[in-house]
């Protein structure tokens, strides 16, 4: 298992969060096509999957000939995701040596990343300091 690796966390306050901070990584997340995003997601130890709103299905350039309609759920409810067969190729920034793959899912309406447990928690242990605003990192893939 590689070191811990201390990352200061972007605290910034979210739309409809109740003024409660959160903590967000930054990620580059790469298409199918090649290109590269930097994308900044909160770390959702209850979100089953990774999540991205819909409008970066655009932004990674996934054929939309291949998307599937799906269920998602939530305490409010069920609601739609959009989900692709392709993988998409990610790494922490600052930490490109330990990539890694996530299979989000894509929904529409959303306005926040999530970083969920069946792709990124299950790479990566963590340890979360909030009282000095760090997170401590290790990853579970050798770089």
């Amino acid at each position: 298992m590689a070191p811990l690796v201390a990352f200061e966390l972007d605290y910034l306050t979210e739309f409809g969060s109740g003024g409660a901070r959160r903590p967000y990584l930054w990620l580059q997340v790469t298409g199918p096509e090649g290109n590269s995003l930097p994308i900044r997601g909160l770390i959702d130890t209850g979100a089953d999957r990774s999540s991205l709103p819909a409008e970066y299905a655009a932004l990674l350039r996934l054929d939309p000939s291949d998307v599937a309609i799906e269920t998602g759920q939530q305490v409010s409810g069920t609601f739609s995701v959009w989900t692709w067969p392709t993988t998409l190729q990610a790494f922490v920034i600052g930490q490109p040596e330990y990539a890694f793959e996530i299979h989000p899912t894509f929904t529409p309406g959303s306005l926040t990343c999530l970083w969920g447990r069946s792709d990124f928690l299950r790479l990566w242990n963590f340890v979360l300091d909030e009282g000095n605003q760090r997170l401590y990192l290790s990853s579970k893939v050798e770089a």
